[in-house]
């Protein structure tokens, strides 16, 4: 079994590459004190978790089909994942329809641990 936990990548969308066809689990987080800061380092972003999977599932267009085998045995899947906007839904939807092994999905919605009005910090599917 392989597994990837990913936290605070800071890079250009061109330059990611994760080629990992036996991946099991994947994990994608963000640390909120750096996103709303939008952090840049030498003219690289800090990536988020959509940015992460359109890249990984090829939305974007680059690298090839070649990124999308990483979800082909997916068994978890673990994000920080705004589920608000039309973008976030687009990307989270294309990578599910690559996970046809996915047993578990778990999503933490950042904008609900950012506002502590909010009754329902963590969405669990």
């Amino acid at each position: 079994m392989e597994v990837i936990e990913i936290d605070s990548v800071i890079c250009n969308h061109e330059d990611l590459i994760l080629e990992a066809p036996k991946l099991w689990v994947l994990r994608a987080y963000n640390n909120v004190q750096m996103l709303e800061k939008k952090v840049f380092v030498d003219g690289c972003k800090l990536l988020t978790t959509r940015d992460i999977i359109e890249i990984c599932s090829g939305i974007l267009g680059h690298r090839g089909s070649s990124m999308r085998t990483i979800f082909k045995n997916l068994v978890t899947l673990c994000l920080d994942f705004e589920l608000n906007g039309n973008r976030n839904v687009i990307a989270l939807s294309f990578a599910l329809k690559s996970c046809p092994k996915l047993m578990n999905l778990q999503i933490n919605n950042q904008l609900l641990r950012l506002h502590p009005m909010s009754s329902h910090p963590k969405t669990k599917l």
